[in-house]
């Protein structure tokens, strides 16, 4: 009860963005009926009609319903960790109850409601969701929310019982119960703050009215805590954690929007932060003309399908925000993996963002020079957009302290004709190196972070001088872009990178409109 009343405590709550008051105890007994998660009964009964007269619903749709066959013939999933992480299984699981619970309600065929319910069953029985990595554990509470929601009529009453009891004492009671280190999520800068309080408040939902009190201080607690987050979008859009973690922080962050305005009625301002909107903009200038990331940090290159970018098209009314992912979804019917980390494992939300019907504002050309500021900024050129062999030139700043970060300010990645010419390694797998036995999470200047070649600055085409490595905590900016009748050029200030040892330190860039660099 007392780390309950700490929840319940008024705090910094609701920044300048934040439009309304955080919810109380009468607007939680007001909740509408199930399913009351992301889509209410009418909303699914129009998607269905929806598919029936829309190509691009019809076709997201049957890539769902690809996996869903499939998953029927496979057994449930298997809860073993690697390393100190269940991620991969819980995120595995979710996609299933998430690709099912979808197909069920759309087709009304219990076939995929049961083999759904066996995986709500499975991951109930669980001891424990791993709370000392809290990711499994928002992940499994998101994944049983859905499957509870939207499986509500078809599950016996053992079945709710069994589930609600779950999510209850391995999700909600969890986040505050468990020590105060396995919580850092609460009041995170990073993705981790975005994901967990999103799934929570999915788990609180859910169950709702059981658990008032609990629920009411769950949504209240990450109201306040998701500005420290949203941070890292301001003020332009650059995420600071690069575009691969823009994908997962971002729809976490999405589907935290849409479970306050379909169940609560607000959004409490949550999609107004200062650079969130705008970060679908990132997300184009980041993919290059090969069509793989500016991958600095802990980031992988290869770009995806991209079911958040979805919502922003809705809510930005803007349809060519999607134009590179509505071309992948014939491929989507052929990819039905189903592994831990399947990239697609949150498709569904695709479907049930996209508006086909909606009236578009009016279309603008995104530039072919272009700054994001904020905590990481990097600035983007190309020559042409829509040309797989455009010159593409991308440079960053920041900080190795920042999260996710390498030694990597002053960095670059060039591709012209074609050819990605100057390359990012990116991220190195984290349990390869924690099962080493290495401190990955120290940003300091000592850390063992620092010794791994993809991390440290070896492998990062920076400047060096005498050997030494960069300062972790020097902040590079980035201080002028221009662009001329021949080139575009950025230049960056690296001096608090490399204190006492030079007085002046900056790069700069310039790509030729001959696509040469």
């Amino acid at each position: 009860m007392a780390r309950l009343l700490q929840l319940l405590i008024p705090g910094l709550l609701m920044n300048s963005t934040l439009l309304a008051a955080p919810i109380s105890a009468e607007s939680w007994a007001k909740l509408p009926p199930h399913p009351r998660l992301f889509a209410n009964s009418k909303k699914w009964e129009s998607l269905k009609s929806q598919i029936g007269t829309d190509p691009v619903s019809r076709d997201l749709f049957a890539a769902i319903q690809v996996r869903a066959d499939a998953l029927l013939e496979k057994p449930v999933v298997v809860y073993e960790k690697e390393g100190r992480r269940l991620l991969g299984p819980a995120r595995q699981a979710l996609g299933r109850i998430l690709c099912l619970a979808t197909t069920f309600r759309l087709t009304n065929d219990s076939r995929y409601a049961q083999r759904a319910i066996a995986e709500l069953r499975t991951a109930a029985a669980l001891p424990n969701w791993n709370p000392s990595h809290f990711l499994d554990t928002a992940e499994l509470t998101m994944g049983l929310a859905i499957g509870y929601d939207w499986l509500y009529d078809a599950l016996s009453e053992a079945d709710r019982k069994l589930v609600e009891t779950a999510i209850l004492e391995k999700g909600l009671r969890a986040s505050v119960d468990s020590p105060a280190n396995e919580l850092f999520f609460i009041n995170a800068i990073n993705n981790w703050n975005q994901v967990c309080h999103s799934s929570l408040i999915a788990g609180a939902l859910a169950i709702a009215p059981a658990e008032a009190e609990l629920g009411v201080a769950i949504v209240n607690r990450a109201l306040e805590n998701l500005p420290i987050a949203a941070k890292a979008y301001a003020p332009d859009g650059a995420y600071a954690e690069g575009p691969m973690y823009w994908t997962y922080g971002t729809i976490y962050h999405v589907m935290l929007i849409e479970l306050l305005r379909n169940a609560l009625g607000s959004t409490f301002g949550t999609e107004k932060f200062p650079g969130f909107l705008e970060s679908a903009d990132f997300m184009a200038q980041t993919a290059g003309p090969s069509g793989r990331f500016f991958n600095y940090a802990d980031g992988g290159d290869q770009r995806g399908f991209q079911p958040a970018l979805f919502w922003f098209a809705r809510e930005r009314r803007q349809p060519s925000i999607v134009n590179r992912d509505l071309a992948e979804i014939p491929a989507l019917q052929e990819n039905i993996r189903d592994g831990g980390y399947e990239p697609n494992y949150l498709l569904a939300f695709a479907l049930l963002w996209w508006n086909p019907g909606g009236t578009a504002a009016p279309a603008r050309e995104l530039p072919r020079v272009w700054v994001g500021r904020g905590v990481n900024p990097i600035a983007i050129h190309r020559t042409e957009w829509n040309d797989p062999k455009a010159g593409y030139l991308a440079i960053k700043g920041g900080r190795a302290s920042s999260p996710h970060a390498h030694m990597d300010a002053g960095s670059f990645i060039f591709e012209s004709d074609g050819v990605r010419w100057a390359v990012d390694l990116g991220m190195q797998d984290y349990n390869s190196l924690e099962s080493k036995g290495l401190n990955l999470w120290s940003f300091a200047a000592d850390s063992d972070r620092w010794k791994v070649f993809r991390l440290g600055p070896e492998s990062h085409n920076i400047l060096r001088f005498n050997g030494k490595p960069p300062f972790v905590e020097g902040p590079a900016e980035i201080i002028a872009s221009r662009v001329t009748a021949t080139a575009s050029q950025t230049l960056v200030d690296l001096s608090p990178v490399y204190p006492q040892l030079t007085t002046q330190v900056r790069r700069g860039v310039k790509l030729n409109h001959d696509r040469s660099l």
